[in-house]
């Protein structure tokens, strides 16, 4: 009988929290129901984020719910499946602007959705904030073209020196000179220096003299190393 209770009441996994919301949007908690008694601790050990920890000292039943945080807030999702495209994110959180927006560019690849729901953000700062994130998620895909028509399509001026820098530096990725010279482009001088001090460290893994003259081209930096002691030192600073 004692074995039967301890049995019974020895605490039982019921879900947990694992990740962080937002996102993209995704379920990062489950919840099973239990017969007896159901208690959230923290746990001891487990991924970084875990914010709680279910047990259950009874039965654990199969019953399980899932939920994604949205602010802050645990927001049921009814078929347990992660809210992937920008409708079924829109329909979890109404609001959930960057999220939905990122949906609809990279799983549905579509643009002018993607920009449509980022103008829907009511603030004019966020708004390009979101737009912008859409030109970084074009350039790190490497659609270089879309980088740019949303660059200079859909955002203000200000950013025209960002979208430049970010387009050089992965030009020079697969083109070292293309890149330097994409960068001369920029107007704002803290933009093309960061530019070509980018592109010089990247080089200095396969031509350490042209990764120096690349620095020679740098006018005013308050990196610190400077450029060239940098690229010098290159092996002492990240263990060649």
């Amino acid at each position: 009988m004692m074995v039967i209770l301890g049995y019974f009441f020895f605490p039982k996994d019921a879900g947990s929290t694992c990740g962080f919301c937002p996102g993209p949007p995704h379920i990062h908690r489950t919840e099973y129901g239990c017969i007896g008694i159901k208690i959230d601790v923290h746990p001891g050990s487990g991924c970084m984020d875990c914010g709680t920890k279910i047990v259950c000292f009874g039965i654990a039943t199969s019953e399980k719910k899932c939920y994604t945080s949205i602010k802050g807030t645990n927001v049921e999702i009814l078929s347990c499946e992660n809210p992937n495209t920008w409708q079924e994110i829109l329909d979890v959180c109404s609001d959930c602007y960057l999220q939905a927006s990122f949906a609809a560019i990279s799983v549905q690849n579509d643009l002018t959705k993607a920009i449509e729901i980022c103008n829907s953000i009511p603030s004019s700062e966020e708004k390009d904030r979101c737009i912008f994130r859409l030109f970084d998620e074009e350039l790190g895909e490497g659609n270089l073209d879309n980088a740019e028509n949303i660059c200079f399509n859909y955002l203000g001026e200000e950013y025209t020196d960002r979208c430049l820098q970010g387009m050089a530096e992965k030009i020079a990725e697969s083109d070292v000179e293309s890149g330097v010279n994409a960068c001369k482009n920029i107007n704002r001088m803290s933009n093309r220096d960061a530019c070509y001090h980018n592109i010089a460290v990247k080089t200095r893994e396969i031509n350490i003299t042209r990764a120096l003259q690349i620095c020679g081209m740098i006018e005013e930096t308050e990196y610190s190393p400077p450029c060239e002691e940098l690229i010098e030192k290159y092996c002492e600073i990240y263990n060649c």
